[in-house]
Parts: C-alpha cells; structure tokens; sequence
C-alpha cells in the first residue's frame, strides 16, 4: 500500500493546514504529535522557512525508497502545490508525502544510509521558487475575480511542472508550466 495511495484515503484536510492532529508552533513550524520508530518527533520546517534549501538530518526510517528524517525542509505535496523535488545524501528526492505523522521521502532508489545516521538535504530551488510563486500567483488571481464575480466559490488549483505531465500530447506538453485555478460561480464569464 503506497503513501499515495494511503494519503487519498484520508478526508481532504483544508488549504494550508497539514494534519489534524498536528500542532502549531512558533515562527510557523508544525510539530507532528507521534513519536516515530520509538525515537524523536517529525518536525516540518518548510513552511515556516521557505528559503532554507539545504540542511542536514538525522534519518528516522528507511523502508525501500522511503525515508522519514527527524526534521525536513522539504514540501510535502498538499492543496494542489507539488512536492519539492532535491537531493538526499547520494539519492534524488522524486515525491514529499504526509503519511499520517510521518514526513515520507519517496527516493529514486533504495539509499545507502541507515537509519541513525545523518544526512545532507538539499531543496531545488528553482522548482521550489516556481511553486511558491505560482501558488501566490492562484491567491491573487482569485483576489481579482472576487471583485467581478457574484456568489464566487472557490474550486481549487493546481500546479504542476513539465517533468510531471503525464501526456505526451501537443495539448499537454503546451500546457505544461501552467497553474490552473478553478473558480464556481453564477455570474456570466
């Protein structure tokens, strides 16, 4: 049963929030309230320091391709905003999922470090700058339509990067840097 899988499961929990059984603390960091593998707590920082792209960690869990650390600057997917995509030691981070308390890493392959042992993280900056710009871009988007439409419901967005277009289509590879905002309303477009 993959994180995925197990994350779809879960009801929808709303935009910007994490889990509802985390708890928020200071300067905007989450702290995750289970303890994992009878060792610390998951602490997720992206949030609350979007800028920092590199740090180092203690690896909680390994299982296959997936790795939980101690605390992770990395964005989980959430909302319609796509996980951050790096570096793990010697491994490519491909997917950032909350499963439950745990902050999951999905891996290209299998790493060659343990749990125990720290490791060097590092953020892609230029996808994570596309994303939080594109995200804020959706927020102002939907700012201006307030102002023009009646009874405006807001149905969700969605931003996704070429590398993760699945089509090979014209029509997809076209679209595949763009940010889709879906708006309900009554009011004639």
């Amino acid at each position: 049963d993959s994180v995925r899988a197990r994350r779809r499961r879960r009801a929808v929990v709303a935009h910007h929030s994490v889990d509802s059984r985390s708890v928020p603390r200071g300067a905007g960091e989450v702290l995750f309230l289970a303890p994992l593998a009878g060792r610390g707590m998951t602490v997720q920082r992206a949030a609350a320091e979007p800028y920092t792209t590199s740090f180092e960690s203690v690896v909680e869990r390994v299982d296959g391709r997936e790795a939980v650390l101690a605390e992770s600057y990395f964005c989980a997917e959430s909302g319609g905003q796509p996980a951050d995509r790096g570096r793990m030691g010697d491994r490519r981070v491909v997917d950032v999922q909350v499963d439950g308390d745990a902050v999951v890493h999905t891996l290209d392959e299998s790493p060659s470090f343990d749990a125990g042992q720290s490791v060097l993280c590092r953020v892609d900056w230029r996808r994570r700058m596309y994303c939080m710009r594109a995200h804020t871009a959706s927020h102002v988007l939907y700012g201006a339509a307030r102002t023009c439409m009646d009874d405006l419901g807001y149905g969700g967005f969605d931003i996704r990067a070429a590398d993760e277009r699945a089509s090979v289509d014209a029509v997809a590879r076209s679209d595949a840097d763009r940010v889709r905002v879906d708006f309900v309303t009554s009011t004639d477009v």
